[in-house]
């Protein structure tokens, strides 16, 4: 915050306090409330590291450790080659992003293999990337560090590039090594139904994401997933008594009214299916996808002065709409029921 203002720090060697430390009662009361906070206001700041350039202009490497379960630090002096070429690529990022120079930072971090073989900078460097909006340059850094330790973040993550690039199999075996480890990590159950789904294995992708819900995943995800893996094994009512609650915690989403909209028709509950979407467009009028398929809906119900009002109202929006020809053809057909019997 001081360095926003554009003040100064000023270190006073001779001002000394004690801290009694862990003696506060209470510190703990607020930790996940203080996380929270405390990401909300630094996570984006990709640019603020840099105690390993500090220590590698006093010819130090920093080194992190885990001792009892308590995160540690120390020093050592750099007496070889290989970690001085480490270290100055290091302090060469950290004074890059100090500088908020993206473009060389992204330059660096396409140099992965070159990064020290140290677990707490690779991890560092993967966030980095998704700082600098590069997501893809995380996949090497990841990797390295399964090299040295397991990692459930380093397993969720080369899980969903597997899954964004098709390779089911690796996907499932990164998985299947986190589940074993962590047997309620629920993102990682999330991901596994994703797979299972893409498997067309429907009731495994169920199962998982059931599980996902218990573990604490992300409730609407879990959810949206039992729904898909309900219509894909034909259970529509299922589907449906679980899209419901669904769409209503969650109005403004288009992904449940996608799902609504897909189980309403299978199981033709028009009048839901149409005040859910109303609702939806009311709230979100530039929807134009949306507005054509409640227009169908209304249509298929019967409320054809209800669809002309909406082909109208999509008309004028976007003209160009693809299928508004069509609707406003089947709109100008005669009601089924105003058809002449030539048979009779």
């Amino acid at each position: 915050k001081i360095r926003e203002k554009n003040r100064k720090i000023v270190y006073q060697p001779q001002s000394v306090l004690y801290h009694l430390e862990s003696r506060t009662p209470g510190r703990k009361t607020h930790d996940l409330e203080n996380s929270r906070r405390l990401h909300e206001r630094w996570g984006a700041s990709w640019w603020l590291a840099d105690e390993d350039r500090i220590h590698f202009e006093d010819g130090y490497a920093l080194h992190t450790y885990v001792a009892d379960g308590k995160l540690g630090y120390r020093l050592r002096l750099i007496d070889d080659p290989t970690t001085r070429a480490e270290r100055g690529l290091l302090a060469e990022v950290q004074s890059a992003a100090h500088l908020r120079d993206r473009e060389k930072v992204v330059e660096l971090l396409k140099r992965a293999d070159e990064w020290p073989a140290d677990v707490w900078i690779l991890r560092w460097a993967a966030l980095l990337c998704l700082g600098v909006m590069h997501p893809q340059l995380a996949i090497p850094f990841w990797r390295r560090v399964l090299v040295l330790e397991d990692d459930p973040q380093g397993r969720i993550a080369l899980a969903q590039h597997a899954l964004e690039t098709g390779s089911l199999e690796e996907a499932d075996a990164h998985l299947s090594a986190l589940l074993k480890n962590e047997p309620s990590h629920g993102e990682g159950w999330l991901l596994r139904g994703i797979v299972a789904m893409q498997q067309k294995q429907y009731a495994e992708a169920e199962s998982a994401f059931e599980r996902a819900k218990r573990s604490g995943a992300d409730p609407r995800k879990a959810s949206l997933g039992q729904v898909m893996a309900a219509m894909g094994t034909n259970q529509q009512e299922k589907a449906w008594e679980l899209v419901l609650p669904l769409s209503a915690n969650h109005p403004d989403d288009e992904e449940c009214m996608h799902w609504l909209l897909r189980c309403g028709t299978a199981l033709e509950r028009w009048d839901v299916v149409s005040s859910r979407l109303a609702t939806f467009l009311i709230r979100n009028p530039g929807n134009m996808a949306l507005r054509f398929a409640l227009a169908g809906v209304l249509l298929r119900s019967g409320r054809r002065t209800e669809a002309r009002r909406e082909c109208d109202m999509l008309s004028a929006l976007d003209p160009t709409f693809d299928g508004l020809d069509e609707l406003t053809s089947r709109l100008a057909e005669p009601a089924p029921h105003l058809v002449p019997n030539h048979a009779a």
